[in-house]
């Protein structure tokens, strides 16, 4: 799935319009209007640049979701505990001997009190201590999810600013091709090619031709990079994600009670 849908689609309005009204009135006017068709599909498909931007929001956003996949990993940790798996993940990779220890060691304390929050949520006749202890150990929990839900919709608000900049910045590239493909053909008027039924010259390749002047060819995407350090989750809002969001990594775990206090259940100091 692409990691957003059409670039070139947003660039519909603007640029088929500016098209028609430059050459309309970079010409004498003629008895009969001549009209040029542009496929913006194909230019979405095959603009090299406009790959090259889709391959690296790509990159970028599979090493955010496994950033956030691995925190899920800790979810039964202090704030505090919490916060140093962030900063040591942010660390580039490989991880120092003592780094990596600790971070193991976090790993199997999140995973011990995970096992823990299983056996009680299984048990049906809890003591009260134990109905405490679990009320604890789910607070924790669903407080470490709220984190990583605004993380992750902080990571989409970003992803809709990268690709608001990317279009912005190819929208005049792709108008002024345009432009220049019609006045140097007489065209008087372009129109996207997948909204016309039968006529018109077609000048994608044209415009393709001009657009691709001088670029690499685009690679062919490769695979998902491994992670990398991206910002920690902050208290920024979520939001809905623009255009086609990136499933989100499914939360760990599930709960019936709410109660408690974070720290409760904790213990050990982490």
């Amino acid at each position: 799935m692409p990691v957003y849908r059409s670039l070139t689609r947003a660039l519909v309005p603007a640029v088929l319009a500016a098209a028609a009204f430059a050459t309309a009135h970079a010409q004498e006017p003629a008895p009969m209007p001549r009209i040029a068709v542009v496929s913006l599909a194909q230019i979405e498909r095959d603009y090299v640049s406009l790959r090259t931007q889709e391959e690296t929001l790509g990159q970028w956003l599979g090493q955010r979701r496994t950033f956030h996949e691995e925190l899920l990993n800790y979810v039964f940790l202090s704030a505090e505990a919490f916060q140093e798996v962030v900063d040591l993940l942010q660390k580039p990779r490989p991880l120092s001997e003592a780094d990596q220890a600790r971070l193991d060691e976090l790993r199997a304390l999140s995973d011990e009190k995970d096992a823990r929050w299983a056996e009680l949520q299984a048990k049906p006749d809890r003591t009260a201590a134990e109905s405490e202890e679990f009320s604890s150990l789910q607070e924790i929990q669903e407080a470490r999810l709220g984190q990583l839900e605004e993380s992750w919709g902080a990571t989409m608000d970003e992803l809709g600013d990268r690709r608001q900049t990317a279009v912005a910045g190819l929208m005049s590239t792709v108008e002024q091709a345009i432009v220049a493909e019609a006045e140097a053909g007489g065209y008087t008027m372009v129109l996207d090619a997948d909204a016309v039924f039968f006529g018109g010259d077609d000048i994608t390749e044209a415009v393709l031709a001009r657009l691709n002047a001088g670029a690499e060819p685009a690679a062919e995407p490769a695979a998902e990079p491994a992670a990398e350090p991206a910002a920690e989750p902050a208290a920024e809002p979520a939001a809905e994600p623009a255009a086609e969001p990136a499933a989100q990594p499914p939360p760990a775990g599930g709960g019936e009670e709410t109660g408690g206090g974070e720290e409760g259940g904790e213990g050990g100091g982490e």
